[in-house]
């Protein structure tokens, strides 16, 4: 069997099918082999195991021969939720390091200081679905289009909020306060943080402020650390 993963959008009602151009190709680099068995995932926990039946130019066909549904455990649940980058790549090395380590939803947050002022969320989805892939995970992370800072506070209910802020008067770490097996949203600013009237207005919707450490980190840094510290608390 293929130790690698290949994605689908949905478990096709056929036994035979097509893999998708985009499939085909990544498979193609491991120079597959009629009969040789792979496995696929959907993204909502489904783990597909099939064998290639057909190799051509165009196209590679397998055949479904099994199937096993993985439960998604309810917690813990981590919300990232974060002023995108100006610079894009950065941003995309961040949701394919958070995907890697583990997380469950990503919401983009437009605030005061917030550069980035439109978000094509396509190209980073499909980051995300090759970092699925590459950790052999089954379950893929939500990616959420560029959001309100006010609206999300108010949309938000996690059991533990948090707000990441740059503060010399802030000495309560992430990791003294995170509680295992909860649902988490943690906010993460812009390059020139969250504006004060913005920390206030979390506060007052029940986020506690928290630090990631004594050195200034920027957004993508401050991301990955609160997404590791999060999935660290609940190895303990």
């Amino acid at each position: 069997m293929s130790d690698f993963l290949f994605y689908i959008s949905q478990i096709p009602k056929n036994q035979i099918f097509d893999l998708s151009d985009d499939e085909a190709g990544h498979l193609r680099v491991i120079r597959p082999r009629i009969k040789q068995t792979i496995r696929l995932t959907d993204g909502q926990g489904n783990l597909l195991t099939a064998k290639i039946t057909k190799i051509t130019k165009r196209k590679i066909t397998i055949e479904q021969i099994g199937i096993k549904f993985i439960e998604k455990p309810p917690k813990p649940y981590i919300h990232l939720a974060l002023a995108p980058t100006k610079n894009l790549d950065r941003l995309e090395w961040l949701i394919e390091k958070c995907t890697e380590i583990g997380f469950n939803r990503l919401t983009f947050l437009f605030t005061q200081y917030t550069e980035r002022k439109h978000l094509k969320t396509d190209r980073l989805r499909r980051k995300v679905i090759s970092a699925l892939k590459q950790s052999k995970q089954v379950w893929l992370p939500q990616v959420d289009d560029l959001t309100d800072f006010s609206e999300f506070l108010a949309s938000t209910e996690a059991e533990q909020k948090f707000i990441a802020y740059v503060d010399t008067k802030n000495p309560t770490h992430l990791i003294q306060v995170v509680q295992p097996q909860k649902t988490y949203c943690l906010l993460i600013g812009p390059e020139g943080d969250f504006s004060p009237s913005e920390l206030e207005e979390a506060l007052e919707a029940g986020f506690q402020k928290v630090s990631l450490g004594k050195n200034r980190l920027r957004t993508e840094t401050a991301g990955i650390v609160g997404c590791h510290i999060l999935n660290l608390a609940n190895l303990m």
